[in-house]
């Protein structure tokens, strides 16, 4: 079975996707770009902590783009409006729901394969 870490770090990635996908945005206050809108900031605060991501790095992950200048060899943030702010916030609850779960289905895997148990050229739960 899981150690009491694993199921712990199970349920804290678990908790992340439930609170991010709770966060919405609102225009940037110059007009311009997006920021993680008041009334859910509490969800977006919880969902940094959970990962340990400060909330201004995780707001501004969320809320801008980042290219990087091959000449100046330097990094620089745009904003992004709403649309494209909520887009990366759905992406990444998928991308870590996506990883926590292919992650468990290949400890299943191990687990039954050190068992010594056999299945028919099909692997459980992938």
């Amino acid at each position: 079975g899981f150690t009491g870490d694993e199921q712990h770090g199970t349920f804290t990635l678990i908790a992340f996707v439930m609170h991010i996908s709770l966060v919405d945005f609102d225009q940037g206050s110059s007009g311009e770009g997006s920021r993680i809108s008041s009334a859910t900031i509490e969800a977006a605060t919880c969902a940094a902590s959970l990962v340990g991501i400060r909330m201004g790095e995780f707001e501004a992950g969320l809320c801008n783009k980042t290219y990087v200048d091959p000449q100046k060899k330097c990094a620089i943030d745009i904003p992004v409006d709403v649309g494209p702010a909520q887009a990366s916030r759905d992406s990444l609850a998928k991308m870590v729901y996506e990883l926590l779960f292919f992650g468990i289905a290949e400890y299943q895997n191990r687990a039954f394969a050190s068992a010594g148990r056999r299945f028919d050229d099909t692997e459980i739960l992938r």
